[in-house]
């Protein structure tokens, strides 16, 4: 017999219970705080960066 069926059982069961077991993920505002600006100077959707995020990222967390 073929031990596919169980091993991709267990999968899927292993990962429903860490989706299941997975709370609730918050931002620690960190830059934001140091540089006294708002999210949004840096961020469009989090986490993607907008244009002056890429270029802060890019200048080593510089302004």
């Amino acid at each position: 017999m073929s031990k596919r069926p169980a091993v991709f059982s267990g999968i899927i069961i292993c990962s429903a219970f860490q989706l299941a077991a997975a709370g609730t993920a918050f931002a620690i505002p960190a830059f934001s705080r140091a540089h006294k600006v708002e999210c949004t100077t840096c961020h469009t959707i989090a986490p993607e960066l907008n244009e002056y995020g890429e270029a802060f990222l890019k200048n080593s967390y510089v302004s």
